[in-house]
């Protein structure tokens, strides 16, 4: 017998509309699997079509607003980047974290005028066409401009906040195992695909299983999901 990891997959909504009937499905993944295979295997077992890309929240009544988010997009976006612009990226990262890290949680205008000026550093390094020093012409103005746009982005939020929105930058779904996601069975998150109609389903961890060779991966099924492509809107 394999080792696999039990879950209930409940549909919440669909293309803006609440679903007003339990629809819902139990299916297992492999100890080891990550976000990504689950993912797949959620959207096989309510028979839609795996089209779309699809992403895992820790907010179950806002995911948008989530400090965890895990997002197929980023996966393809990283296939997409060329590794200089890849490399440019995770250099500007790790400078943001070494800027923040130094500083006191307790003083926001702090942080704020240290994330302009790293970002407005990195900005002006990027423009390979400068002429002179880019320290002198470039940097200030940029970083008075980010650090406008950031008093505006975080408003009320104070730096511990953002350090901790920091460290839980978006991530993808590829690699990402789900044991580290689902640590404890009853953990629960909002998972999105299509996001344009979005189908959101609450994904909850039931706990660790046993799996036979040939055992089915969708254990239990109940109710009928609406149709993904349906002609007429229907009401569910």
């Amino acid at each position: 017998m394999a080792k696999a990891r039990l879950f209930r997959a409940t549909l919440k909504g669909v293309r803006g509309s609440r679903v007003r009937r339990k629809v819902w499905r139990e299916l297992m993944v492999p100890d080891r699997a990550d976000l990504y295979r689950l993912g797949q295997r959620i959207v096989e077992a309510f028979g839609l079509v795996p089209d779309h890309a699809f992403g895992f929240y820790d907010n179950l009544e806002d995911p948008y607003r989530s400090r965890q988010q895990y997002e197929l997009f980023v996966d393809l976006e990283k296939e997409e980047i060329e590794p200089e612009a890849l490399a440019a990226e995770e250099a500007l990262d790790r400078a943001v974290f070494m800027a923040l890290a130094r500083l006191d949680l307790g003083d926001k205008l702090a942080w704020v005028d240290a994330l302009a000026r790293v970002t407005a550093e990195f900005a002006a390094s990027q423009l390979s066409d400068l002429e002179g020093d880019p320290e002198k012409r470039v940097v200030p103005y940029l970083a008075a401009r980010f650090r406008e746009a950031f008093l505006n982005l975080f408003g009320p939020i104070g730096p511990a906040e953002l350090w901790a929105l920091a460290k839980e930058a978006k991530q993808g779904v590829r690699g990402v195992p789900v044991a580290r996601v689902f640590r404890e069975p009853g953990d629960r998150m909002a998972m999105i695909f299509d996001y344009g109609d979005e189908w959101i389903f609450e994904v909850e961890y039931l706990g660790p299983v046993e799996r036979k060779k040939g055992d089915p991966w969708v254990l239990r099924a109940h109710g009928t999901p609406p149709e993904q492509y349906p002609e007429e809107e229907e009401d569910f």
